[in-house]
Parts: structure tokens; C-alpha cells; sequence
């Protein structure tokens, strides 16, 4: 990934089908969903290419119990090269 890319974060609730829409957006029948609560547990990065080239990509992320709160807080945040949680 490149340092001007967009990084979207996915958050929210739990169980309310944040990976689902990163699944869909990325086109990765990898990712697992599953309708129980805390299938993710960590976060995760995934690109989306065009022709061999990263032009964005969206995190997926463990449900939030106060995702505006969480968005606040990553809002925030001025550390260095991303990483995951």
C-alpha cells in the first residue's frame, strides 16, 4: 500500500455486518462472516486493486459497544504507519 491510498475503517456495532460489507467491497469470499457476535476479533487490512495496482483499502474491524466514540478517538489519533489492533 502506498502512503497517499485511502484507508477506509468499517466500524460500528457488533454482529452488524461490518465484515459482509468489506467482503463485498474488496470482492473476497475469504473473509469470514458469520452471524454470531465476535467472529472478528482482530483487525484487518484489505486493498482493492485495479489492474495490479492498490488504489484504496478498507479495514475491517471488531464490533465497537460506542463506535461514534471510537471514530472520535481514531479522529484523533496522529501515530505513524498504520497497524493493526
Amino acid at each position: 500500500m502506498t502512503a497517499s491510498m485511502p484507508v477506509f475503517a468499517v466500524i460500528g456495532h457488533p454482529n452488524e455486518g461490518k465484515s459482509s460489507v468489506v467482503a463485498t467491497l474488496v470482492e473476497n469470499d475469504q473473509i469470514r462472516i458469520s452471524p454470531r457476535p465476535g467472529e472478528t476479533v482482530r483487525s484487518a487490512t484489505y486493498p482493492v486493486s485495479i489492474d495490479g495496482q492498490d488504489v484504496m483499502a478498507f479495514v475491517d474491524t471488531p464490533g465497537f459497544q460506542n463506535p461514534v466514540q471510537t471514530l472520535g478517538w481514531m479522529r484523533k489519533f496522529q501515530g505513524g504507519e498504520s497497524r493493526a489492533l
